[in-house]
């Protein structure tokens, strides 16, 4: 009977024993996937943000700047003329359309990529300016077209007042179907100030830079963006004259227009 205890005991405790290395191996093992399996997690992490900042370094912004290439509309019939300012709202002359088509031909050498959106003042030269600019990416619906009244021109001249929106839709909206008219209320066009009235004037255009702004704030932060406007719009809030079909680049976050090339 001793004999037989004995000779149980001893194979219990090698039972055990090989249990336990079996537990053993098997913590071992749990280990080393985990540790493998963090290691191949934690390399897809580098590389992500390696390559997330290269891409931001290359593009020339950090994740809250928007770089904006602000681009003023090309020759209009009353550029030429102060006899037109008369005329309501209006058009691109042969040479405006031309100075446009060259901008955007060497604006399209120099991005990398379609930007995320051309934001427009909805008078028609600047509508036509960035068409004719941009027309194969618009085309295509690479480039969204968005209309904003905050960008339309500051004075309160005939030369200066836009279109009813059915008539922009008229005129561009079966053509570009990327064009966005949402923006638009039925009176946009109506300036409730005269041009004499030089501090109501310019407190309402710099409002509505302001909300532009703010808009590039809380959609495009960390994207490129294309703003066609006039010279008024660039001079009042960004200190700068331009002429027609020039642009500029700035890098703006969160109120700070800051001017980075000037062609």
């Amino acid at each position: 009977m001793r004999h037989v205890v004995e000779k149980v005991t001893a194979k219990n405790i090698r039972q055990r024993r090989i249990i336990s290395l079996l537990l053993i191996i098997f913590i071992l093992a749990t280990i080393t996937i985990t540790y493998y399996r963090d290691m191949d997690t934690q390399q897809i992490i580098v590389e992500n943000t390696i390559n997330y900042y290269e891409k931001i370094q290359f593009e020339g912004h950090s994740p809250k700047h928007v770089t904006a290439y602000v681009i003023r509309h090309g020759e209009a019939q009353h550029n030429i003329n102060p006899n037109n300012w008369k005329i309501r709202d209006p058009s691109l002359t042969q040479k405006g359309v031309d100075q446009c088509k060259n901008t955007g031909q060497l604006l399209q050498s120099l991005l990398n990529k379609v930007p995320d959106v051309v934001l427009v003042s909805p008078l028609k030269r600047t509508i036509q300016s960035a068409v004719h600019m941009f027309e194969g990416w618009i085309i295509d619906g690479q480039l969204k077209v968005v209309l904003m009244p905050e960008l339309q021109e500051i004075e309160n001249l005939p030369c200066d007042t836009g279109s009813k929106v059915s008539e922009l839709k008229d005129e561009f909206g079966g053509a570009y179907p990327m064009i966005d008219f949402d923006h638009l209320e039925l009176d946009w066009y109506v300036k409730s100030y005269k041009n004499d009235d030089h501090e109501l004037k310019k407190k309402i255009i710099v409002e509505r830079f302001t909300a532009l702004s703010n808009y590039l704030d809380r959609n495009y932060q960390g994207k490129t963006v294309l703003i066609v406007a006039h010279q008024g719009v660039f001079r009042v809030n960004l200190g700068i004259i331009m002429d027609n079909a020039e642009y500029r680049i700035f890098k703006y976050s969160e109120g700070e227009w800051n001017q980075t090339i000037h062609t």
